[in-house]
């Protein structure tokens, strides 16, 4: 194991597990722009998207920028931005706040020691931009590796296989490095502040870009969607991995616990436990209809005596392993439902399959056509990316930002828009923070509304 990565595991072995904040409740900065004008408060909503709006100039994107610069440790950009404090209030009670003055900035979290920077702002901005530059090489090299580890040539396919391990790791390092360069990038940190995305994480969707980059060689264009349709692969192909490892483990002991079953034999009755097959040969046509299972003609239990004692014992443990392993499954499961169900309300005449193989295809003409998620119109896309960052990008309790998503969409998209994400965020436990000019997407919710014309000092 090369000796960075021993002693980065070793540095995160040793720290303790943080304790996440819980959901953004309430949001205030003052003097934004270094004008009164600009002040603002306001809380968010617990259960539906919270939606910024307000005029061009008022602060909407940079509101979601400080929020990003702040889960992302990134405090040379949120110090750029003028302001004299800022307050993220959290529902288990704590805060991060940021007072700052002509010379000093205090940064602090509740339960931790304040981070008290004493510097002249107009004289370290060349030390500021120093780092930043050190902090896009490394999102450079970054960026590089995760589309070598995504999409290996066929060229190299060989020599990728064998330096996926030293990539993975690699990359690990440098995601690590990155988050250190960003946190100490205007003077030495205490830990808990290259930490806050771990306790308070944020997706922010900001990049309206859908084309990733064109081959100079070829002139093929990946967009965004087929990156999506690749990911959605990756993400196939290691849920089965778990399920063919806890299948195996779990196949290793089997005759063993038939036995001691056998032997004491379950509280179970003969109805039960059919009920009980019922629901997992259900779970199995859930599984196999988003392409995780191949789909079987029938029941392996159909006619099968279950009242003697003994097949009883064995039926159930199998039972319990079935379920254990399909439970393996069952997290992507819904999300792919969740996509393909989203995705297939407001594609008109086109179906979204999943395919084990290539993440999705997209069916035409009642399914006698194919068609590329990068040949989709650029509205197709922009929402199949929203909706691909929004369910396989977070994780549980992620506040995702999204901003200006009425781009690209359809108007009649932008009117259940509000009522999509919902949906999409119970997956994860998710809350949503959007920065908006469409009466359209507001569609009537005076309720998560927050219109910085009217909350701000003007």
């Amino acid at each position: 194991m090369p000796e960075p990565t021993r002693r980065l595991r070793s540095a995160r072995a040793a720290r303790p597990v943080p304790q996440p904040l819980g959901r953004l409740v309430s949001y205030s900065v003052a003097n934004l722009f270094g004008s009164a004008d600009y002040s603002y408060s306001f809380d968010l909503n617990s259960k539906e998207p919270t939606l910024i709006t307000g005029v061009n100039g008022t602060g909407k994107s940079t509101i979601l920028r400080t929020i990003d610069a702040i889960s992302t440790s990134n405090w040379s950009q949120l110090l750029e931005i003028p302001f004299t404090s800022l307050t993220l209030a959290f529902d288990k009670g704590r805060e991060i706040s940021v007072k700052r003055n002509s010379s000093t900035s205090t940064i602090s979290l509740t339960g931790e020691e304040p981070w008290k920077l004493d510097y002249d702002l107009r004289m370290r901005r060349e030390a500021i931009a120093m780092r930043q530059v050190e902090v896009r090489e490394l999102e450079q090299e970054l960026y590089a590796i995760e589309n070598y580890i995504s999409e290996p040539s066929d060229t190299y396919r060989d020599e990728y296989e064998a330096r996926r391990s030293d990539l993975l790791e690699h990359r690990a390092v440098l995601m690590e490095r990155l988050r250190t360069h960003r946190a100490h990038s205007i003077a030495h940190a205490p830990e808990w502040t290259a930490r806050l995305s771990d306790v308070f994480p944020v997706l922010f969707i900001t990049d309206q870009r859908l084309i990733v980059e064109r081959d100079r060689g070829s002139g093929k264009v990946s967009t965004r969607a087929d990156e999506a349709a690749r990911q959605i692969a990756r993400e196939i192909s290691s849920a089965k991995a778990l399920y063919a490892n806890r299948s195996q483990a779990l196949d290793r002991d089997f005759p063993q616990r038939v036995v001691k079953a056998i032997a004491n034999p379950p509280s179970v009755s003969d109805e039960e436990l059919r009920h009980r097959l019922d629901e997992l040969a259900r779970t199995r046509e859930s599984l196999e209809s988003v392409g995780l299972l191949p789909v079987e003609s029938a029941s392996e239990f159909e006619g099968l005596d279950l009242a003697p004692a003994d097949v009883r014992a064995v039926i159930n443990t199998y039972a319990d392993d079935t379920q254990k392993k399909l439970e393996a499954l069952e997290p992507l499961r819904i999300k792919l439902r969740l996509f393909s169900d989203f995705l297939g309300q407001h594609y008109k005449k086109k179906r979204i399959n999943i395919n084990p193989e290539h993440g999705f295809t997209i069916s035409i003409n009642n399914g006698k056509d194919a068609l590329a998620p990068g040949k989709l119109s650029s509205g197709e896309q922009q929402i199949m990316v929203l909706a691909h960052q929004i369910l396989f990008r977070s994780t549980a309790g992620t506040l995702v930002l999204i901003d200006e998503p009425e781009l690209s969409l359809h108007v009649l998209w932008q009117a259940s828009f509000v009522q999509d994400l919902t949906q999409m965020g119970k997956v994860n436990n998710l809350s949503y923070l959007l920065a908006t000019h469409s009466p359209t997407l507001i569609a009537g919710r005076e309720d998560l509304k927050r219109s910085l014309d009217t909350i701000g000092g003007a």
